[in-house]
């Protein structure tokens, strides 16, 4: 069984592509007699839906069954068009089923869309080397598929893609309407083969054309280096299964050059395995719980480091955290700063406090149910709350971060579509739009090359004001 925390309603994916990426969990194991029959659609199945049975001996009422199966076969049997594929039917009755929870991380996943999102944990995937975002509304009817983040020397990066490039069409489909996984999978595609994006770009009048040629992309999930006075620096992108090791790597190259003081930058990391974050929160925190899971009806249960981990060497740690920090890089945040073990630097991280479970179904396809709450070390739920950093610092970017109302999203969607189409009107207003689009996907525009990091320098700052300290501080009689 296997955990992850999940990625958040701007949701990311690695268009390598990193299909969803959760924070903490998923478990890979079993699912309901329902999703079987549901899945299955085999009439022999549901005629266990007897209306004189009415309640199982686990409590299930077995009518909405029946009244699911007469409906299908009048559907089959009445509809004024023939129905061929009971397929397209049973998938979208699942999909009403989750969305009456009403809980954004709950969903369905067709065959193809769970393969490509299980090739995620692995970090190896066929695609263009980019990470996606997307927004909703309100009622969760629109996304807007967004460039977050370039793997670097990737294809995407050769071709010319930047972040903040908004996804219009993918060869000759429109991305209006779609939601994430049907972008992925537009996107991704065997080694070799072409993909053509029609982008928006801010400052840009006329929406461009992007030609990528598909390759087998590893994420790069961890990146270091050293800064200045002996900081190292070292940035998580993401708890996948390489994660750990590329961590371990890092740190001892660092440790060669010599480092005394360590920045973790998690900004922008959506989460992914629960053990990995456990694993990497180890090498900093020696005993105790890491986190805690509550799942429905049970207590709190502690999710303890692991004390060979423990890297043990008493430096200065600041981390850096964002409103895109999630999940699991959450958890390693609010481990970090409740076991006074570093500083958080940044902004209010994102507020995503709940695990979700993967399901695999006979038929390949998959259901990810939520199925617990995580709490910090002290028992604190940051589920739409998160994390506050010990020093709160902005970006820096000087712009507005007033997300657009639902309203003037979709106004805005419909006239990037418009010019994607060729038609001329509203080329003003769209180009108000792709920035207005950006910063409610919490991106800002392209830096320019002198611009600071308000938030790495405040790290820094922080970092080098306790290295004097530990410098200075009078050592204990032996």
């Amino acid at each position: 069984m296997r955990r992850y925390k999940g990625l958040i309603p701007v949701a990311i994916l690695v268009i390598a592509l990193t299909g969803t990426s959760f924070v903490a969990g998923y478990a890979f194991d079993h699912f309901s007699l329902l999703g079987r029959v549901l899945v299955g659609g085999r009439p022999g199945i549901f005629a266990l839906a007897n209306p004189a049975v009415g309640e199982t001996e686990t409590g299930l009422n077995l009518a909405p069954l029946t009244a699911f199966w007469e409906v299908l076969q009048h559907v089959r049997r009445d509809y004024v068009e023939p129905v061929k594929d009971n397929t397209v039917l049973t998938y979208g009755a699942i999909r009403g089923m989750l969305a009456s929870l009403e809980d954004p991380y709950t969903r369905f996943l067709e065959p193809e869309a769970y393969r490509q999102f299980s090739t995620e944990t692995r970090g190896e995937f066929g695609g263009i080397g980019a990470v996606l975002g997307v927004t909703k509304d309100e009622e969760g009817k629109r996304e807007i598929p967004v460039v977050a983040d370039i793997i670097k020397g990737g294809p995407a990066e050769r071709a010319g893609l930047k972040v903040g490039d908004i996804v219009l069409r993918v060869d000759t489909q429109s991305t209006a309407g779609q939601s994430l996984e049907d972008s992925v999978r537009l996107i991704r595609g065997p080694k070799g083969t072409k993909v053509s994006l029609t982008i928006a770009r801010k400052g840009v009048e006329e929406p461009l054309q992007v030609t990528i040629v598909r390759e087998i992309v590893e994420v790069p999930v961890v990146e270091h280096k050293m800064l200045k006075e002996n900081m190292g620096y070292l940035a998580i992108k993401q708890f996948n299964e390489h994660t750990v090791g590329r961590m371990d790597e890092a740190l001892a190259d660092l440790e060669r050059q010599g480092m005394k003081g360590l920045i973790i930058d998690l900004r922008n990391n959506p989460g992914g395995l629960l053990n990995t974050v456990i694993e990497a929160a180890s090498t900093f925190i020696k005993n105790g719980p890491i986190v805690f899971t509550k799942e429905r009806g049970k207590d709190a249960e502690p999710k303890m480091a692991d004390p060979a981990r423990y890297w043990g060497y008493g430096m200065p740690i600041v981390v850096l955290v964002n409103h895109m920090s999630a999940s699991g890089s959450e958890i390693l945040a609010a481990a970090v700063q409740q076991d006074n073990v570093g500083k958080l630097v940044g902004t209010q991280t994102y507020g995503k406090g709940l695990v979700q479970t993967a399901f695999p179904l006979t038929d390949g396809s998959a259901v990810l149910i939520t199925t617990a709450k995580y709490l910090t070390p002290d028992g604190e739920d940051i589920n739409k709350k998160g994390v506050k950093p010990d020093e709160v610092v902005e970006s820096g970017t000087g712009e507005s971060t007033r997300l657009m109302t639902p309203q003037e999203l979709e106004q805005a969607v419909d006239r990037l579509q418009a010019l994607a189409e060729g038609k001329s009107e509203g080329r003003e207003e769209a180009s108000r739009d792709l920035g207005r689009i950006r910063r409610a996907l919490g991106l800002t525009t392209e830096p320019a090359q002198n611009q600071p990091d308000k938030q790495l320098e405040a790290a820094e700052r922080l970092v080098s004001q306790e290295m004097t300290t530990h410098a200075t501080a009078p050592v204990a009689a032996q």
